[in-house]
């Protein structure tokens, strides 16, 4: 993109220098959307209330010859009292301030900061929290400090007090007894010392003894109220001795009780803590016995498995396959025999059924029986061989798999049992 290059004045206006604009200056409502877009325009509010804050209250810690000097080193008159003297140090901050940024606000408390002394900063760092141990480190340095970490920290608020003060208030400050027993006994007595102010006043100036006799009268009249008053409000006090009496005894008893609950609540605590202790340590050893149980069940079933597969005896073949060898075997020697006899019975070599095997005129059946017994008594003995020796390898030999599966069997519900039981 071509760049346009600027203006350049005409020779008679010493020509070949360029026309420079100036930079537009800010306007009011620039700065006002830029100081309320900064996003430290709150933190530096924040630092002047606390530094505000911070300055009331160590003048608050000053005694006015300290006031005094504080005043004269920032050039203010120190004859005025303490608290004017104070006002001058907070318009002397106020009338100091350049901008209304961070920087000049701390400059500003920082330049009254200098001419504190150090005794009071010590005092205020301990007030706040933060005390210092050691003289050798500036305090001033740790108040500014502690005055922008509570601006920047946003969990650092002011101290708010969650107690109240305590006012003691009696009741007959500006005489106003809203008791009636109380407020007649006063009116009694009031009017009775008129009565005899007013009889002392009419004897002496007439000489009659009648006025000093009603003088002396209203006297009495005086006294009298004043003892039965008397003993009433001896009797209200006694009353209320008694109930304030009661009164203290229900507090020391409630107070035994409190002492006695307490020490209950103690004991059950550690009770309660004990029992814990024991049944968690009751529970690890059930569970540890349990381990060792069930540990010791699978070494049996591993035993019983290895006794098992070490004697038990494995065939060569299975019974089926037995079975189909027998089977072929017995049709064959089946279909010889019945040849043979067929062929013999044809030559008439074989006697009938009615002649008893122990003829001695049967000598063809004889030697037939010789000949077939010879020729038959290879097969038949070998097949009863076979048959004796796979019944016997059948019943005295159970096959392996089974056994294994009933050992296999008695091991898992001993396992199954030894869980249920965990």
């Amino acid at each position: 993109m071509a760049t346009q290059l600027p203006p350049v004045a005409p020779a008679a206006q010493g020509g070949g220098v360029p026309l420079v604009a100036t930079k537009p200056k800010s306007s009011k409502a620039r700065r006002r959307l830029l100081k309320a877009s900064d996003p430290f325009a709150e933190q530096n509010s924040l630092l002047r209330q606390d530094m505000a804050k911070g300055l009331d209250d160590i003048l608050e810690l000053h005694n006015p010859v300290e006031m005094s000097s504080l005043c004269g080193s920032l050039g203010i008159d120190i004859d005025l009292p303490i608290e004017e003297m104070k006002a001058e140090v907070r318009r002397y901050v106020q009338s100091h301030k350049a901008k209304e940024n961070g920087t000049h606000v701390e400059r500003n408390y920082h330049e009254v900061l200098k001419v504190v002394w150090e005794g009071v900063l010590f005092e205020y760092l301990r007030s706040v929290g933060q005390p210092l141990h050691s003289n050798h480190l500036d305090p001033r340095t740790f108040v500014a400090r502690y005055w922008k970490k509570r601006a920047t920290d946003p969990k650092n608020r002011l101290f708010v007090p969650y107690y109240t003060g305590r006012e003691v208030r009696n009741c007959h400050e500006n005489g106003d007894y809203k008791d009636d027993d109380l407020e007649m006994v006063l009116d009694d007595v009031e009017t009775k010392e008129i009565t005899v102010k007013k009889m002392e006043t009419i004897m002496r100036k007439e000489r009659d003894y009648r006025h000093i006799l009603n003088f002396l009268n209203a006297v009495k009249e005086l006294r009298d109220a004043e003892k039965s008053h008397r003993d009433y409000l001896i009797l209200q006090v006694e009353k209320l001795r008694s109930v304030h009496g009661h009164w203290i005894s229900s507090q020391k008893i409630m107070e035994e009780q409190t002492e006695e609950l307490e020490q209950r609540l103690a004991a059950f605590e550690d009770n309660y803590v004990f029992d814990l202790a024991a049944r968690e340590a009751s529970v690890e050893n059930l569970g540890r016995l349990l381990a060792q149980k069930t540990s010791e069940n699978l070494t049996l079933v591993q035993a019983m498995l290895a006794f098992a597969r070490r004697h038990t005896p494995i065939p060569t073949g299975s019974a089926n396959q037995a079975g189909e060898r027998r089977g072929y075997q017995g049709r064959g020697e089946r279909s010889a025999r019945s040849r043979m006899r067929r062929d013999r019975t044809l030559a008439g070599e074989v006697p009938s059924l009615s002649q008893p095997p122990g003829d001695a005129a049967a000598g063809p059946r004889s030697a037939w029986g010789q000949r077939g017994g010879a020729a038959s008594a290879s097969p038949t003995r070998g097949r009863d061989e076979r048959r004796r020796s796979f019944g016997r390898d059948v019943s005295e030999s159970p096959a392996p798999t089974e056994a294994e599966a009933a050992v296999t069997a008695a091991a898992t519900a001993a396992a199954t049992a030894a869980a249920t039981a965990a």
